[in-house]
């Protein structure tokens, strides 16, 4: 049996024996240049030059970035997991003047949309936070009051 061999180490081994008939597909799990399946199934006997079926993998499937800017976290989250790449959510929120949805994503790395990576690609999401409010009013003081050191000139 040749699955999950390197191909070209069969090749070079049994090429001269055997006429190799290749095909290539992507896979997930089987490494790139590995033989993913062929026939004859491994254990049958051939004959010299017999012809030999094999798939070879490409490796995992490029994937492409989509924008996922403005979408609610959770959302956001999904649609880039369903096309294969892992989500991270940035570990601080980004402050909110209160012109943003809470939660919704303000930036993600990487973020070209021509690239193609591979599937498993960390793609980090950073989001913005509640809505800050104004910090209070400084307290009122009156001249007579003393603060550490200092003191109120008439």
């Amino acid at each position: 049996d040749m699955t999950g061999w390197i191909y070209e180490d069969r090749r070079a081994m049994l090429g001269s024996l055997l006429d190799f008939k290749l095909t290539y597909e992507f896979s997930d799990e089987v490494e790139e240049g590995r033989i993913i399946s062929h026939t004859p199934a491994g254990g049958e006997k051939v004959k010299k030059g017999s012809e030999v079926h094999v798939v070879v993998s490409k490796g995992p499937k490029s994937i492409k970035l989509i924008n996922v800017e403005g979408l609610p976290y959770e959302e956001a989250k999904k649609k880039l997991e369903e096309i294969g790449f892992k989500v991270e959510k940035g570990e601080k929120d980004i402050e909110n003047d209160g012109s943003h949805a809470v939660d919704t994503v303000y930036r993600m790395s990487p973020s070209n949309l021509e690239t193609e990576f591979e599937k498993g690609q960390i793609v980090m999401l950073e989001v913005w936070g509640e809505i800050a409010t104004a910090p209070p009013p400084p307290e009122e003081t009156t001249g007579e009051q003393q603060t550490e050191g200092f003191f109120d000139l008439f």
